[in-house]
């Protein structure tokens, strides 16, 4: 089965993926401050962090030279972040065209984000 399982552990601060190797649970930790909401599509890694959702793009060509070679099947590399201020992010989820919705639980409601604005309501 060529599958991961990516959750946060806000409490800990950590990204984990989660996968299955050579029979086994093989498991990767990220450091993150206080991980709560957590997107993806094809391409694109999103993570909800106090003040900022940070974009993280799938790079296959990366992924190809990690080691062990020919066994890493994405890399996701940092490529921008959104200030949103302390809108409590806790869950997202991309949604038509790709666009980002967003619980912004400190306004209680949802959203998207723009170039403009910290958030947009929906």
């Amino acid at each position: 089965m060529r599958s991961s399982l990516a959750v946060t552990t806000y409490q800990a601060g950590k990204l984990v993926f989660l996968r299955p190797q050579d029979g086994k649970l093989n498991t990767h930790f990220r450091a993150f401050d206080s991980p709560m909401g957590l997107a993806a599509n094809h391409q694109i890694l999103s993570i909800g962090t106090p003040g900022h959702i940070s974009h993280y793009r799938n790079m296959p060509a990366v992924a190809q030279k990690r080691e062990p070679i020919g066994q890493v099947d994405a890399c996701y590399m940092p490529r921008d972040s959104h200030t949103t201020g302390d809108i409590l992010v806790h869950e997202m989820a991309y949604g038509n065209n790709n666009e980002l919705w967003v619980v912004n639980t400190r306004f209680s409601c949802l959203c998207t984000l723009d170039n403009v604005n910290s958030f947009v309501p929906r």
